[in-house]
């Protein structure tokens, strides 16, 4: 069986693909003080790419609280432990 987060990556490859190929337009793209003249297909690709980058950066952010947190959890019960010990 193929495994289901292929299956939603290759559903957003295809859903992204038809996005690029269907908008050959130009838009106007404006960002607080700056704006510019782009085909569609290139905000939809820098969308997602900025958008990908993001998520893995808040994805690597929460990752590394959670590893902090085990660590200090584990630290706290070895203490518990150390001083169950000596009384």
């Amino acid at each position: 069986m193929i495994p289901m987060r292929l299956v939603l990556f290759l559903a957003g490859c295809l859903i992204l693909a038809f996005l690029v190929l269907a908008n050959p337009e130009e838009a106007d793209l404006y960002l607080l003080f700056w704006y510019g003249r782009f085909p569609m297909n290139e905000i939809v690709l820098g969308s997602a790419l900025g958008g990908a980058v993001l998520a893995l950066l808040i994805r690597s952010h929460i990752a590394s609280l959670a590893k902090k947190r085990q660590a200090a959890n584990r630290r706290s019960e070895e203490r518990v432990s150390l001083a169950r010990k000596h009384l």
